[in-house]
């Protein structure tokens, strides 16, 4: 079937063409320079399709290697002559075969996810404010279309001696005050993953795959963007993988460090420490056999947690994560290292 085509690729051939008119007369590019490109928009496809959403085509030409077409009308007449490849619908290109029928109302719920997480930090998580460094959206909230049910996924640094204490402030005020619901209204606000500022640096300069780059540059910052840009700067690897989106991402001027945390702050934090990372891993393993009990076990996730880190990864994620390596421009990555972060003892 012959893919929906745009006006303007309606109205030009082949001959007309001058970005690519002799490798797309010839059906790809240069040999390797073609398999790579092919690749990445296969494996983001695959993993859109996944999630069930498409990728706006100029979003999917930021995400390429720099052999590729170099914008977003270039890339739709590239891909307008691969229909084995991708399938055009409007702005967006989807998997040959995937669907996408509740699309508009994600976007929506998206749009609507993005104005309650700035609600939330700016009422709810006003209190510790002075100790986040940075606070963003990521998952499907960051792709702007999450699922009915889907969690409000919240990424923040904190400042050093402070992160447990901002996450016993911040779960009390979300149940106390916001009181999530199942609804759209009031989707369920998760610290999946925190970090302290001393751990933050090591964490995102640590080779971790190109799903994980892709999130970091496309990541939606509410608080703290300066500190977040220099994040991106420490970790060049990301520039390697996604070119296209990392100079603008990771320029401009580093921020201030702040003043110290006062010693009473940071000796309740690590006083707090034990019986919060005990009471996480117990309630990781509830919601995993709730969701199993379910017939959802695909919803499962690991709690990961040391003094200055705080990860829930979920099988969802890695399986993501192993579609998404085809894009690399390393292949499947290696597992991650372990972050070496400073002990309670250390200190």
């Amino acid at each position: 079937m012959k893919p929906p085509l745009t006006r303007d690729v309606e109205r030009l051939g082949p001959e007309r063409w001058p970005e690519y008119a002799p490798s797309e007369r010839g059906g790809s590019l240069s040999g390797a320079r073609d398999d790579a490109v092919h690749r990445r928009v296969s494996s983001l496809l695959d993993v859109s399709a996944r999630f069930g959403t498409g990728i706006p085509v100029r979003d999917l030409a930021s995400l390429l290697p720099p052999e590729g077409p170099p914008d977003a009308a270039s890339l739709e007449r590239w891909l307008a002559v691969r229909p084995s490849l991708a399938r055009l619908d409007g702005e967006r290109a989807f998997a040959p075969h995937s669907d996408a029928p509740e699309l508009q109302d994600r976007l929506a719920r998206g749009r609507a996810y993005r104005s309650i997480a700035e609600r939330v930090l700016a009422n709810e998580l006003a209190g510790i404010g002075p100790w986040i460094r940075c606070a963003a959206i990521t998952g499907s909230a960051a792709y702007a279309a999450p699922e009915a049910g889907d969690d409000l996924d919240f990424f923040l640094v904190t400042r050093t001696g402070t992160m447990w204490l901002c996450l016993l402030r911040a779960t009390l005020a979300v149940r106390l005050r916001y009181r999530p619901t199942d609804s759209d209204e009031r989707p369920r606000p998760c610290f999946n993953f925190v970090l302290d500022e001393t751990t933050a640096p090591l964490e995102f300069r640590s080779r971790r795959g190109f799903l994980f780059a892709r999130e970091a540059l496309t990541a939606q910052v509410l608080r703290g963007d300066d500190y977040y840009r220099s994040l991106l700067a420490a970790a060049p690897w990301l520039g390697e993988e996604i070119p296209r989106l990392y100079p603008d991402r990771s320029m401009g001027e580093p921020p201030a460090t702040p003043a110290p945390v006062p010693w009473p702050a940071r000796l309740l934090n690590s006083i707090l420490f034990p019986p919060l990372a005990v009471y996480l891993h117990l309630v990781g393993m509830y919601r995993n056999a709730r969701e199993r009990r379910a017939g959802y076990p695909e919803r499962g996730f690991r709690t990961v947690v040391n003094f200055r880190r705080l990860a829930t990864p979920t099988d969802r994620f890695d399986e993501l994560s192993r579609a998404a390596d085809r894009a690399s421009v390393r292949g499947p990555s290696p597992a991650p290292q372990p972050v070496r972060v400073e002990s309670v003892r250390d200190r």
